[in-house]
């Protein structure tokens, strides 16, 4: 039987798994016009997934709402 705490990683780990793909796919959508700024952001999500999406969509959230 599975305790609530495996449950519970399973779904932190799925969730950091969907916040990482997004990143990904934000990026390559996005006008991010010098190809060496998305290759740096993918860089920066590959070494440190979560903290580094989580950089990303912070960064991109407020340059994004300035225009």
């Amino acid at each position: 039987m599975t305790s609530p705490f495996n449950l519970l990683i399973l779904l932190l780990i799925v969730l950091s798994i969907l916040l990482w793909a997004w990143a990904f796919y934000d990026i390559n959508k996005s006008k991010i016009q010098p190809l060496h700024i998305k290759m740096l952001w993918m860089l920066i999500i590959l070494v440190a997934p979560v903290i580094g999406s989580i950089i990303y969509f912070q960064i991109r959230h407020k340059t994004s709402s300035a225009f």
